[in-house]
């Protein structure tokens, strides 16, 4: 007869993986932490025995981006969600915009962070479909 109580928790994790920006963190499921409850991080850097930032990529706020910024014309509501505990006065987002935003950066293929927000807002503000291709953030993780 199987013991399947003492399987579900027999999980094989494979050490050799190293971390690098587009990896996923996927919190444990009981943490009850407020930033990191049942959170999937996006690392956005990592530097092995140094630091690394990463965005929550699941927890949105209460939040639209017409909230924060009185500049965002567009009708829609558009959601921002809590990348973390850290510099949550800043906004960050994340896109799968490439070259249409200048200056932003590719975490992994198809996936960029950042770039010039004068091009966002116009694209957000012209109407764009903005849900699936750019998404906001209050803040950020960090280790």
């Amino acid at each position: 007869m199987i013991d399947f109580e003492s399987l579900i928790f027999n999980i094989d994790i494979d050490t050799r993986c190293i971390p690098r920006p587009g990896s996923l963190l996927v919190a444990e499921p009981f943490l009850r932490e407020r930033y990191f409850h049942h959170a999937v991080i996006c690392l956005v850097d990592y530097e092995p025995k140094g630091s690394a930032m990463g965005i929550v990529l699941n927890n949105r706020t209460t939040y639209t981006l017409q909230d924060i910024l009185p500049s965002v014309t567009a009708t829609d509501a558009i959601p921002v969600y809590c990348g973390g505990p850290m510099s949550c006065d800043r906004l960050y987002f994340m896109h799968t915009l490439g070259c249409l935003i200048p200056d932003s950066r590719e975490i992994i293929p198809g996936l960029y962070i950042g770039g010039d927000f004068d091009t966002v807002l116009s694209i957000v503000n012209d109407g764009y479909a903005v849900d699936g291709h750019i998404r906001f953030f209050l803040g950020y993780s960090g280790w």
